[in-house]
């Protein structure tokens, strides 16, 4: 569908070279060689890319050119001149380069640092971003809920929470929220509706009526900010209506410098392997020694337009197959089913059913958020069988760019869901799995990597009677952080 468009583009890349004094067959070696000549090459290969593309290709295609280059020991091939051009197919059209974060190699094995930030209170240290701890105060008293102190008592907050006033003390955010009582009947009542807090030197008092009994107990007490207790009486005691505890919420901060709340950062140091990416084709011994069919436009547009394909297809393959395996594996919190049947007692027809999805998807989405303390998921991968169900929701819009099968070189984008979810679209996602994933701006967040060393190559020809042309991409892929995907299983 795209065969024209990657003619023309080869055209026009040819009349470009041709205005800088070189033939793109004949002087290839030159254009390699040559810094200059190559930015220009690879100027003209890029044309129709969309800005940031176009920068991303333009960086990829210098180390496809390394690879060739690093290749000239074996003698320079006339094919060589096929690779950039089916570069140029390929790597647009990659799902995974659109889905995942992309951190090219210059070895064949790395070791790779992906920076945390580690909050350190005390001798506790817990990674940030963080969903139930702060990093400003060591320890919230009476977060999820408020804290009981018992009425009479003192009460040391510090040693509830293994600390003493030599290491922390009290902030003045101290509040009683509620209180418990007894009541004639020997019933405990709570009062909500209190809201009460100690004046400077941390002292307070209030009354509290009984219930219906008439009485009234009066609470009061002190808060030693500094030693980190509450002492609280009332005038009841002994008594069978009388207040049993008071509820407070509030904050303990660092104090002394052994215990200051401090932000740092270490390193997450993964291994990353280049694997072997090969895809060949056999020809005829007459079509081997017919060496000007490798310079023939036609030949040379057919060629970039098959192989772009097949290796785009073949890689993301390989990485979504991963993402679904090990999503399977590791993360089965974050995966939901979607039914295309309506329930039966569902009364407004299959296509507002459809509008449903839209909750497993908040659904998985939050729990990649829970569990990964980055973000929501921001981007879907899946089958256009399934992308459909996508577009009949009425919060799907097309912003891609796949009508007609895309233009050559743009991106596999189908639409955006909800202005939340990029939607991705590719046939090697199997039917009834929609991956549902975080592709974080900060690398250093990243969920899988897909890290490309030497993009495309052509390895040189094998010995037989059968001459190939084996294409070669070599790259490493790795899960990071597995609770960064999940997944919608769509059913009948």
């Amino acid at each position: 569908m795209q065969y024209s468009a990657v003619k023309s583009l080869l055209q026009e890349t040819a009349k470009s070279m041709k205005k800088q004094g070189v033939d793109v067959v004949a002087n290839y070696p030159q254009i390699l060689a040559d810094d200059a000549l190559f930015d220009y090459y690879v100027d003209a290969l890029s044309e129709g890319l969309e800005p940031n593309m176009k920068d991303e290709f333009k960086t990829m295609s210098g180390l496809v050119r390394e690879g060739i280059l690093a290749e000239t020991v074996y003698g320079f091939k006339p094919q060589a001149q096929l690779i950039l051009p089916v570069f140029r197919k390929m790597w647009p059209a990659l799902v995974a380069r659109e889905a995942l974060t992309v951190l090219p190699m210059d070895q064949p094995e790395i070791i790779r640092p992906f920076l945390i930030a580690v909050a350190k209170v005390g001798n506790e240290e817990f990674d940030l971003p963080n969903l139930q701890r702060d990093v400003s105060s060591a320890t919230q008293i009476g977060v999820t809920a408020p804290a009981l102190v018992v009425v009479p008592s003192v009460t040391d907050l510090l040693a509830a929470q293994g600390l003493d006033s030599s290491k922390a003390h009290l902030q003045r955010d101290f509040q009683i929220v509620s209180v418990t009582y007894t009541i004639d009947n020997g019933s405990t009542t709570t009062d909500v509706d209190v809201l009460v807090e100690p004046n400077e030197e941390g002292m307070f008092n209030f009354d509290v009526e009984l219930g219906t009994s008439g009485f009234v107990d009066h609470v009061s007490g002190n808060v030693d900010y500094f030693k980190g207790t509450v002492t609280v009486s009332n005038t009841r005691a002994g008594e069978a209506e009388r207040v049993t505890g008071i509820s407070i919420v509030a904050s303990i901060s660092g104090f002394e410098e052994m215990y200051a709340n401090k932000i740092s950062f270490k390193h997450l140091k993964i291994r990353m392997n280049a694997i072997d990416h090969e895809v060949q084709a056999e020809w005829t011994i007459q079509y081997e020694q017919d060496v000007k069919a490798y310079f023939d436009m036609d030949v040379q547009a057919q060629l970039v337009d098959t192989f772009g394909n097949v290796i785009a297809l073949d890689i993301d393959r390989k990485l979504i197959n991963a993402l679904i395996r090990e999503t399977s594996i590791f993360h089965p919190n974050a995966i939901k089913t979607f039914s295309k049947t309506p329930d039966a007692n569902f009364a407004f027809g299959r296509k507002e059913w459809y509008n449903q999805i839209v909750v497993q998807l908040n659904e998985v989405s939050n729990q990649i958020y829970v569990d990964t303390n980055i973000g929501v998921a921001n981007t879907i991968v899946a089958n256009p069988l399934d992308v459909a169900i996508l577009k009949t929701t009425s919060d799907y819009s097309f912003k891609g760019n796949t009508v007609g099968g895309g233009a050559f070189g743009s991106s596999p984008i189908a639409g955006v869901l909800d202005d939340t979810w990029k939607v991705l679209s590719s046939p090697v996602v199997p039917q009834g799995k929609m991956i549902v994933l975080l592709k974080p701006e900060n690398p250093d967040h990243a969920v899988f990597v897909f890290a490309p060393y030497r993009p495309l190559t052509i390895t040189p020809f094998p010995l037989g009677r059968k001459p190939v042309m084996t294409f070669l991409s070599r790259y490493a892929a790795k899960f990071i952080r597995h609770e960064g995907v999940g997944l919608i299983e769509i059913t009948n």
